[in-house]
């Protein structure tokens, strides 16, 4: 299911609030609310909506710092706002909220279909953001994972087209044939000409052997041979393809250089055979200590040197340790100490008391601690031998000691010695037991052997033996599976040499079996890496295109890629760079300029190594439609830092930029509007400016204008609109008398009268809100107190203070109680929204002279300089910020003044001043102010 688009709408106004919300909620959005900017910032926070439309005027933060806020977090910097005011309506106040980060900017009032236009334009701008950065992550990590797969191995990568013969190369193919990047030709012949002579038919003898069976795997050896002659060994493995008909088609592979593995396999031949001699001629013993249960094994002869019998049953240390003589005791476990502390081979010569005999022998022991992955030691492993006569004879047995030392440092593989003049069972050693769970006396012979591969290789492993021993061959070298006892398939190589007598029967066969299970296990791993690839290639829902340097040769293009273009992969790879705009139908971002190929991403990348990022270009398809693409390339380069190619993603983002038109033109026709707006704005404040006493007189005129038309409107919902609703509910009650027999009729009627039970309530209300009766009938004291039990349904509680007997004796004209009540109820109202007590008290006082009317809080209060310099009001002026300079121009309008005073944390006090001159009556009560009223001029 589609994820239903979030919208939070920010107003302190409930009624655009609630307008805001019904509209946009009909429209199938989630609709979040917030009145406050710290609501706004929590409410963004916890619920990530899509879009934010938020009011520049808050109680709080202005909607300028909540989007500057947003904007900075970064957990909500992707969230889309939409800036709506019906008084920061300025080009400047646009100007200062794309400052801040808006993403759209609404002057209000706003036709509902803009408003949901421009609203659903951010949603999908978010939501196509979103998905691009979701795209951008993919990418950047399965170019990472590619990337450390390629170094990782360090192996080059075919891939053969059979029906072709063209060969593509990837990853060190090129190096590991010691060619210069780029200058491989591409086809089969090319490779068999780096091929060694001598490999060559062999080579291409098994390939074809695998085709004509409808073999899949494929594995071999072979030699490259360097331009400047040098001979390398390479091991391959790949995978044949087949179509229906069975016929190969293609072939994919990784190939790895393996010289420096063979030149040790050569080594080890080489050691095995000196240690297999000096095994024999040496009467040397083993053993193996189990460090976590204290256990050892011990073969026969280092079981004979401690002077125990019997065969390879477990001994433990005590017993070891029982016959080394009391005064080797602390140096030998010394020197076993040093070596498991330094990780350094165990070599110590003692002496073993026996009990059969009163003169202790001597004995060498060499050994190494093997160690777990946590790098504690869990092992100790050696040989020991017998240099009793050597310590009588040091120099004479110098030799043998040093061809001992060799031998030793090859411990750990299997050796064999199969002589075939004697019969068929076969010399192997100790460790070769190991390799293949062999017991100790178990005869090995060649058909044993054969018991103990892996049946999925035993057919391939006769076939191999007899063809070296019956061809005349002298090298042994294959690589085979085993079924272990406890340790399962485990991989071995068989590196060996067949002695042959004059007429070339095979007479003797030596050799040593490796454990190489890691290393196929870090092939099969490269195979994945390799799948893992051209997964990646083939699935990315992006174009994805490989270029070599220095020519920008296209080497491959992913499908999506070839999808995207409409092309096929021969119509576009293989291409050279002067033809890759026309080729590709490439343009400039217009359109319609044809691109020139030296400016092409690509090129730049693979011939000069820049790095492009968000370009835009337009590619032709063949169909004669055109996309819009978004382009990113960067250079490839070898370990040593070299160019070697260059790679280039792109994205289809066509509908994207139309998109953006949309939201252009919206913009431009918002822009154009403002423009509009602006020069009336401005025209009307040059009419204004002509005369400020001509404003005052205007200002006051349509406050009074609107106090009359309040009262009109308020007389025509008490005259009309109530008299209707009564008359439509004595009307009701008499077709519920008639509808009796019908109930449902009834209850539906009961409805509509509850209905215009709560309409005639709320006109009621709304006509005191309009035109407070009492304030005409009873005067503005009366009025004040109303004012004060009506500011309880905000939560404010209001004390009223007036003189002595409601002031009676003040009589004001109607025009002037009217604004008089008009700025105490914005004063009020100014106090509910800021103050944050939730109390306020009016005062009201007058003498033959001046009355005085007082709204103080002990609320939060502000700096009236700094709010007076926020709002660029010259020295001494008063913001409009809370609607105080509309107090004071309308006082100054009635020949009064306006005075506030307010500190933060100290509350605030408003008083007006009005001159009453012969208005006032004898005054009641109190007639003597306690307050000294300053002198002010009359403006």
């Amino acid at each position: 299911m589609d994820k239903i688009a979030a919208v939070l709408i920010v107003d302190d106004n409930p009624g655009a609030l609630y307008v805001k919300s019904r509209v946009l909620g009909g429209k199938g959005y989630r609709v979040l609310e917030a009145v406050t900017g710290e609501e706004a910032l929590t409410v963004a926070t916890e619920t990530q909506p899509d879009v934010v439309v938020l009011d520049v005027h808050l109680p709080d933060i202005d909607g300028f710092e909540v989007c500057r806020r947003l904007k900075r977090a970064a957990a909500t910097r992707h969230i889309k706002i939409l800036h709506t005011s019906a008084v920061r309506i300025a080009a400047s106040d646009r100007i200062k909220g794309l400052e801040c980060g808006t993403d759209a900017y609404l002057i209000e009032p706003v036709e509902e279909e803009e408003l949901v236009s421009t609203v659903g334009a951010l949603v999908r701008l978010a939501e196509q953001e979103r998905e691009n950065r979701r795209l951008i992550q993919k990418l950047t990590r399965t170019e990472r994972q590619l990337r450390e797969a390629t170094e990782a191995a360090d192996c080059g990568i075919w891939d053969w087209d059979i029906l072709t013969g063209q060969v593509d190369w990837f990853g060190a193919h090129e190096r590991l044939a010691g060619m210069k990047p780029g200058s491989f030709g591409g086809k089969v012949e090319d490779f068999t000409d780096v091929l060694h002579p001598d490999d060559r038919g062999r080579v291409w003898r098994k390939l074809d052997d695998l085709m004509t069976r409808r073999e899949t795997h494929y594995e071999d050896e072979y030699r490259f041979i360097h331009p400047d002659g040098t001979v390398c060994w390479m091991s391959a493995t790949g995978r044949f393809f087949y179509d229906e008909d069975g016929k190969a088609v293609r072939m994919t592979g990784v190939v790895q250089d393996i010289t420096e593995h063979k030149a040790a396999e050569d080594r080890l031949r080489e050691s095995e055979e000196r240690v297999r001699l000096t095994l024999e001629g040496a009467d040397m013993g083993s053993w193996d200590v189990d460090l976590r249960t204290g256990r050892a094994i011990w073969n026969r002869r280092h079981a004979a040197l401690q002077g125990y019998g019997g065969g390879d049953e477990p001994h433990t240390i005590e017993q070891w340790r029982s016959r080394v003589h009391p005064d080797d005791v602390d140096r030998v476990l010394a020197a076993a100490e040093e070596a498991k502390r330094g990780r350094t081979p165990f070599a110590v010569e003692h002496r073993v008391c026996l009990p059969q005999s009163s003169e202790p022998r001597w004995l060498s022991l060499y050994g190494r601690f093997i160690y777990d992955e946590a790098g504690a030691p869990v092992r100790f492993s050696g040989v020991s031998l017998d240099i009793t006569e050597r310590k009588r004879a040091e120099d004479a047995l110098k030799q043998v000691t040093e061809s001992l030392s060799l031998a030793q440092r090859a411990s750990g593989s299997g050796v064999w010695d199969w002589k075939m003049t004697t019969g068929p069972s076969a010399f192997v050693s100790p460790e070769y037991r190991a390799l293949y769970g062999l017991a100790a006396d178990e005869p090995v012979s060649y058909e044993k052997w054969l018991t103990l591969v892996h049946p999925d290789d035993r057919e391939r492993m006769e076939r191999y033996g007899r063809e070296v021993f019956q061809h005349g061959g002298q090298d042994y070298n294959v690589e085979f599976r085993i079924l272990h006892p406890s340790r399962g398939v485990r991989w071995l190589a068989g590196l060996g040499r067949i002695e042959r007598n004059e007429v070339g029967e095979p007479i003797r066969f030596t050799g040593v079996n490796l454990d190489i299970t890691e290393r196929k296990r870090a092939e099969a791993e490269a195979e994945e890496g390799r799948r893992l690839l051209q997964a990646i290639l083939q699935y990315i829902p992006e174009g994805l295109t490989i270029a070599d340097a220095p020519d920008v040769t296209i080497r491959h293009v992913s499908d999506y890629g070839r999808l995207l273009t409409g092309r096929s992969a021969e119509a576009i790879e293989g291409i050279p760079a002067e033809q890759h705009s026309e080729r590709w139908g490439i343009f400039q971002a217009d359109g319609v300029t044809p691109a020139h190929n030296e400016d092409l991403p690509l090129t730049r990348a693979t011939k000069h190594g820049e790095v492009v990022i968000d370009e835009e270009w337009v590619l032709a398809r063949p169909d004669g439609s055109k996309l819009i693409l978004l382009c990113n390339a960067g250079p490839i380069r070898d370990r040593q830092g070299r160019l070697v190619g260059g790679m280039i993603t792109w994205r289809d983002i066509s509908e994207r930029k139309r998109t953006e038109a949309a939201l252009r033109e919206a913009q431009e026709r918002l822009q154009r509007w403002n423009v509009e707006l602006e020069q009336a704005v401005n025209d009307k404040t040059a009419e204004l400016t002509h005369s400020q006493d001509r404003l005052r007189a205007l200002a006051t005129e349509l406050n009074l204008a609107e106090q009359r038309e309040r009262k009109r409107i308020a007389t025509e919902l008490h005259d009309h609109l109530q008299q209707m609703l009564v008359l439509a509910k004595m009307k009701l009650g008499q077709g519920k008398r008639l509808a009796f027999p019908l109930p449902a009729c009834v209850d539906l009627m009961k409805q509509v009268d509850d209905v215009l039970t709560e309409a005639l309530q709320y006109t009621r209300t709304l006509v005191a809100e309009l035109s407070p009766p009492v304030l005409h009938d009873q005067g503005l004291a009366a009025g004040l107190k109303w004012l004060g039990e009506s500011m309880k349904k905000h939560d404010l509680t209001v004390t009223v203070l007036v003189p002595d007997g409601d002031g009676r004796g003040l009589k004001l004209p109607d025009d002037q109680a009217v604004l008089l009540f008009q700025s105490v109820r914005e004063l009020l109202i100014n106090s509910w929204k800021h103050a944050g007590t939730g109390q306020a008290t009016v005062s009201m006082d007058y003498d033959e002279q001046y009355l005085r009317i007082e709204v103080r809080d002990e609320g939060a209060g502000f700096d009236l300089a700094a709010a007076a310099a926020a709002a660029a009001v010259p020295s001494g002026g008063l913001s409009s910020k809370f609607g105080l300079f509309s107090i004071q121009e309308r006082m100054r309008a009635m020949g009064g003044s306006f005075d506030i005073q307010s500190a933060p944390g100290k509350g605030t006090t408003a008083a007006v001043l009005l001159p009453l001159r012969q208005q006032v009556g004898a005054p009641s009560g109190n007639s003597t102010l306690s307050l000294q009223f300053p002198q002010r001029s009359q403006n």
